[in-house]
C-alpha cells in the first residue's frame, strides 16, 4: 500500500503535513548555540531549568514540562543554567504545498488567529496529566519514526499530537512579550544603534555611548545583563549573520562583502568568518548553494537539521 499523505487548508491552498525528525537531546554534551530551522519545531522540556534565548527579547527560564513553538527562520538558543542538566523532546515538521514550497506563516493562523497576532514562537507550561499525554503521543510517533519503511499512519499520528496541543498557543503579541520578560528600550537602542553602523569599521561602544548619553561602562554591563553576552560578541556576531546573508543571496565578490560588513580588509574578514563557522567564505557559499538546490527539488529530498544549524559557538 502506498503512504497516505495528509493535507491541511489554509487561505484557500493545501499543505502536505511532512515529519522532518523527532527525538531527545541531552544538553549535557551540547553546545549552546545560535541557530534556526527552515521548519517548525515544536520542543517539551523534560529536564532541568535552563535559558530559552530569541531575541530582541531578553531571555527567559524555563524548565520541566515548559512547551516551546518555534515557527520557521526564527532564531534561537538554549543556554544552560550553571552546571544544570536539561533535556528536551523534540519535533521538527514541514507544510509543503502542491509546489513543493515550504509554508512559513506561523502555526497559530491554523487556529484563525490573524496572522499580524501570531508571534514567532510561543510558550507555555503544561499540567503533569498534559505532559504525561504529550509523552504519550510522542513516544507513539517517535516509534513509527524509526520503524522499517514509511508507516502510512505517521502523519496521522502528528497531525494528532499537534492539534492536541496547538490551542495552547492560542495567544497574542502583548501575551508572549510578557512571558518572555518586558522589553528594555535602552537595550534596543542599542540593538538599533548596532544594525545602523554595522558596516563601519570604526563603530565602538564609546561612540554607542555619546549616542545615546550613558558612560561606555553602563551600557556594557546593561547589554549584558538584558541579552546574555556581551556587545563586543553580539556585534562579531550580526556582522557574520549579514555576512552569511550576502554570500548565499548574492553575487558580490568576498572583499565587497568584507566592506559591507565593517571589515576594513579581507584578511581580517576571511580570519573571523573561519572561527566563527569552521570555513571560508567561498567554502561556505558554495555549500549553502548545494543545501539550497537538495532542499528546493522537486523530489522533495530532505536534509539533516545539522546543515542548517549555521553558528558555531560563540
Amino acid at each position: 500500500m502506498e503512504p497516505t499523505a495528509l493535507f491541511i487548508a489554509h487561505q484557500g491552498k493545501s499543505f502536505r503535513l511532512e515529519l522532518f525528525s523527532c527525538g531527545r537531546i541531552d544538553y549535557s554534551s551540547y553546545p549552546s548555540r545560535w541557530h534556526h530551522h527552515p521548519v517548525y519545531h515544536l520542543i517539551l522540556v523534560t529536564r532541568g531549568r535552563h535559558y530559552f534565548d530569541y531575541p530582541p527579547h531578553r531571555s527567559v527560564l524555563v524548565d520541566a514540562q515548559t512547551l516551546i513553538l518555534i515557527n520557521p527562520e526564527m532564531k534561537h538558543q538554549f543556554r544552560q543554567l550553571g552546571r544544570e542538566r536539561f533535556e528536551h523532546i523534540g519535533l521538527l515538521f514541514r507544510l509543503v504545498d502542491e509546489r513543493g514550497d515550504e509554508a512559513l506563516f506561523p502555526l497559530q493562523a491554523l487556529l484563525g488567529i490573524p496572522l499580524g497576532k501570531c508571534p514567532p514562537i510561543a510558550v507555555c507550561r503544561l499540567s503533569p496529566h498534559e505532559t504525561q499525554q504529550y509523552q504519550e503521543q510522542y513516544n507513539e510517533l517517535l516509534e513509527l519514526m524509526h520503524g522499517p519503511g514509511m508507516d502510512p499512519r505517521r502523519p496521522f499520528k502528528l497531525f494528532r499530537l499537534l492539534y492536541s496541543f496547538l490551542e495552547h498557543f492560542r495567544t497574542d503579541r502583548r501575551q508572549v512579550e510578557s512571558a518572555l520578560g518586558h522589553r528594555d528600550e535602552l537595550a534596543e537602542a542599542m540593538e538599533r544603534q548596532m544594525a545602523t553602523h554595522i558596516g563601519d569599521p570604526t563603530f565602538h561602544l564609546e561612540q554607542m555611548a555619546t549616542a545615546l548619553g550613558r558612560t561606555p561602562k553602563y551600557l556594557s554591563a546593561r547589554y549584558s545583563r538584558v541579552f546574555g553576552r556581551t556587545f563586543r560578541s553580539t556585534l562579531r556576531r550580526k556582522r557574520m549573520e549579514r555576512a552569511q546573508w550576502l554570500l548565499h543571496a548574492s553575487q558580490m565578490q568576498v572583499r565587497e562583502i568584507a566592506e559591507q560588513c565593517g571589515f576594513s580588509g579581507i584578511s581580517s574578514f576571511s580570519q573571523c568568518f573561519r572561527q566563527q563557522f569552521g570555513l571560508s567564505p567561498l567554502a561556505y557559499r558554495q555549500q549553502r548553494r548545494e543545501v539550497s538546490a537538495v532542499f528546493d527539488g522537486s523530489k522533495q529530498k530532505l536534509v539533516p537539521v545539522s546543515s542548517y544549524m549555521l553558528e558555531k559557538n560563540e
